[in-house]
C-alpha cells in the first residue's frame, strides 16, 4: 500500500509482502488482480480496511 501511495516503507511492508507470497503459494494465484493501477490500488486499500475492521472486532471479543 505504501508504494501505491508513494510513501516510504519499512518492516510492515515486508510482512504485507510475506502475506501476499503465502497467499500466492497456497492459492496459486495473486491476491490482487486488475487491469489498471487505479483498480489495483482500490482493491489493496479495501483489503487494508477489512483487515483493520477484523482485527478490531477480534480485539473487542477478547
Amino acid at each position: 500500500p505504501e508504494l501505491v501511495k508513494n510513501e516510504e516503507y519499512g518492516e510492515k511492508v515486508d510482512i504485507w509482502s510475506l502475506g501476499c507470497l503465502l497467499y500466492l503459494m497456497c492459492k496459486l494465484e495473486p491476491p490482487f488482480v486488475s487491469k489498471n493501477m487505479l483498480a489495483l490500488s482500490s482493491k489493496v486499500c479495501i483489503c487494508v480496511i477489512i483487515i483493520i475492521v477484523l482485527v478490531l472486532f477480534l480485539w473487542l471479543l477478547l
